[in-house]
């Protein structure tokens, strides 16, 4: 199926959720691109989610758009040959064993739509709409993240009344293939609303303390 937009997406899974969900709602995790789809989830069809953990996402458009146009061009060079494919694995800390699906996953993707979806990430906001959703929601990032994502932690755990944000200490974008275990005992800790595991770093406004 080819790729539409972020809101196209999200009110697809909003129809899956609605069609095999148990009480036609859900838990959902979104990271990067799936959390940029799950702020609009929260923005369209709150009356569908349970909890919500996002990582990875922008509160506000991307300062260098203007560059945009270059990274594309070197994207669809680099996204035609293996060898390059392989060292951004490998740089993004997949573990090897993971690598080759990631490979060619990545290769297989077109290049049509990963232009679109660029351009629309690059310009998203977060809307002032979900300063009244009530919906549980944990916005992290790792701590190596760049500055307009790890502003977005602050930004959207701020602007959420029942949001929190923490970081991952030490770990980029990829954390949750840096470290598969802390990401999934925070993703069962938010869902059973225990306590978050030790290592996460709470985010200025964002609420609570982990233990």
């Amino acid at each position: 199926m080819p790729w539409v937009s972020l809101t196209d997406t999200a009110d697809q899974i909003a129809a899956i959720i609605q069609a095999h969900a148990t009480n036609g709602k859900a838990h959902i995790v979104g990271l990067s691109l799936g959390g940029h789809i799950v702020l609009l989830l929260l923005e369209y069809h709150a009356d569908m989610l349970n909890r919500v953990i996002i990582s990875g996402v922008t509160a506000a458009p991307m300062p260098n758009r203007v560059l945009l146009p270059v990274h594309l061009w070197l994207m669809s060079v680099q996204m035609r040959r293996r060898s390059l494919v392989e060292r951004q694995a490998e740089a993004m800390h997949v573990p090897p064993e993971m690598r080759s699906a990631f490979t060619e996953n990545l290769l297989a993707m077109s290049m049509e739509a990963y232009r679109r979806i660029c351009k629309e990430v690059a310009y998203c906001h977060v809307p002032d709409s979900l300063r009244s959703v009530r919906v549980p929601t944990l916005i992290t990032a790792g701590s190596r993240e760049s500055k307009i994502i790890t502003q977005g932690v602050r930004v959207i755990s701020e602007m959420m009344p029942d949001a929190e944000g923490w970081f991952a200490p030490g770990l980029g974008h990829g954390w949750n293939v840096e470290d598969p275990s802390l990401f999934n005992a925070m993703i069962r800790a938010w869902i059973t609303d225990a306590p978050l595991p030790s290592r996460l770093q709470a985010a200025n406004g964002g609420g609570g303390t982990s233990s």
